[in-house]
């Protein structure tokens, strides 16, 4: 009950902060967001009680942490000046906050799998490299849409892509943990490497010369496997749960 209160609070503070920035009003956009980000970490840390016992695994979910992130790097944005980049992310937070308010709340049971010792660790990666990677599709989309060049979104991808390439190490050692095997051809094993394939193109773009335009629709479309690996089963499990399946 504490974590379902204190989710919607979060999304609802987030989507609250995009009138105020629209008008230009920075400090309480950021006050939002800030008030948000702290009922979502809460909510995090109440999700992992179950049963009289604290489980690290159930806290760390990267369908509650992307907005989480999303809301960090927006603060560090307005902090270090660019306020029209951070405008720009706000749109990603308000969208996916709203997706996560439309979707069923539920707690999922710990499973044996879940308690290998590096699942928190690769939800967590997932999560913050996620949360990049739709942050500079954000910049990447204002950037095309606005023929403005001066939206920076290349040190976001390349934080986003060392943040993956561990993540895909510390998913490689958990299926092997928990599967046998450390690769399989499935539908979320190849989202993940192809993304992590792009963006290993994407960060070598000086060097390839490929047309800024191009590595900007790159960037963009980037956003589709990561929040693929960060939402579509919550979505998927909280249809199921709406029409008893």
């Amino acid at each position: 009950m504490i974590f379902k209160v204190c989710i919607m609070g979060a999304f609802l503070s987030y989507l609250s902060s995009i009138p105020f920035y629209l008008m230009k009003k920075s400090l309480m956009g950021n006050i939002l967001v800030t008030l948000g980000l702290i009922l979502n970490i809460y909510a995090l840390i109440m999700r992992g009680y179950w049963g009289g016992e604290w489980y690290v695994d159930l806290m760390t979910k990267e369908f509650y942490i992307v907005p989480a992130g999303l809301a960090c790097i927006i603060l560090i944005l307005f902090f270090k000046g660019a306020h029209s980049e951070g405008r720009a992310v706000t749109f990603s937070l308000g969208i996916y906050s709203l997706i996560a308010l439309l979707v069923p709340f539920g707690q999922v049971l710990p499973t044996l799998k879940m308690k290998v010792a590096v699942v928190p660790l690769f939800i967590l990666t997932e999560a913050i490299s996620a949360s990049i990677f739709i942050a500079a599709a954000s910049l990447a989309i204002v950037s095309l849409v606005s023929h403005t060049p001066g939206f920076r979104y290349g040190g976001l991808v390349i934080v986003g892509f060392i943040m993956f390439t561990i993540c895909q190490i510390i998913g490689a050692l958990w299926a092997y943990l928990g599967w046998s095997y450390p690769f399989s051809w499935s539908h979320r094993h190849l989202a993940s490497a192809s993304a992590w394939c792009m963006y290993a193109a994407l960060i070598h773009r000086p060097f390839m010369h490929i047309h800024q335009k191009i590595a900007a629709l790159c960037v963009c479309l980037g956003a589709v496997p990561m929040g693929y690996l960060s939402c579509f089963n919550e979505i998927k499990v909280g249809f199921m749960r709406i029409f008893g399946v």
